[in-house]
């Protein structure tokens, strides 16, 4: 039970990073490929951050 719990609570932190799109996740089929690159908040997102605290 101890794995099963492990792999849960690390699906749910993967999901809160891709769902709060801190990272960008490109997937290349054809070469097998798999980037993750962290995403650069823009000055929409900066704005939008400053008001909603």
């Amino acid at each position: 039970m101890k794995i099963k719990e492990t792999i849960t609570e690390v699906a749910e932190k993967v999901y809160d990073i891709v769902k709060a799109e801190r990272y960008k996740v490109e997937v290349d089929v054809k070469k097998a490929q798999v980037k993750v690159k962290e995403q650069r908040p823009t000055r929409h997102t900066i704005k939008w951050h400053a008001k909603n605290h």
